[in-house]
């Protein structure tokens, strides 16, 4: 008997009972009646196991199970994303509570950059007299003003940068609800 047959009994071939000395030992001494019997247990065992495979198989099954299979997954990540946004939020605040002058210094001086940086124009200035000399810089500040290759690209990294801040604030907003919710 073979491990499949011995997993399932009940798909494995099993002959009719016989006493060990009757004269019936032998497969061709049974009768007819007998082996139409066991012709028709097996095509009805036959005919169950084919209709379990289909129904297994069957693209409602599939499908069904599929979409389960994608829900625990999908229910998965978004457990395990909420998880680390905890964590890590928990981490960060233990960080600022444990080092408070570290992070009010990089707070200020992340300040001072942005304030810096808006009044780039007179630096800027200065920056672009020494790293730029072509026809536009020849010509004077037009440049500056947008026309030109160099203006359609000012404009667009512009735009990237604004594209860029918007997508930050909203990661920011989302990780904000997802630390309330987490509570």
């Amino acid at each position: 008997m073979s491990e499949y047959e011995r997993q399932n009994r009940e798909l494995a071939y099993e002959p009719a009972a016989q006493e060990v000395g009757s004269d019936y030992n032998t497969r061709g001494d049974k009768s007819p009646e007998e082996i139409e019997r066991e012709i028709e247990e097996t095509r009805s065992r036959l005919s169950r196991d084919i209709d379990e495979l289909g129904n297994k198989l069957s693209p409602s099954n599939l499908k069904e199970e599929a979409k389960s299979a994608i829900k625990d997954a999908a229910q998965g990540a978004v457990s395990n994303v909420g998880e680390q946004a905890r964590r890590t939020s928990s981490r960060l605040v233990e960080v600022i509570r444990e080092n408070p002058l570290p992070v009010i210094a990089v707070g200020a001086g992340v300040t001072w950059l942005l304030t810096q940086r808006s009044r780039s124009d007179v630096s800027g200035d200065r920056m672009a007299r020494y790293a730029y000399t072509g026809p536009e810089r020849r010509q004077g500040r037009s440049w500056q003003s947008g026309s030109g290759v160099s203006g359609k690209v000012g404009s667009t990294v512009s735009g990237v940068k604004d594209s860029v801040s918007d997508a930050a604030s909203g990661v920011a907003e989302r990780a904000g609800e997802l630390k309330d919710r987490a509570g």
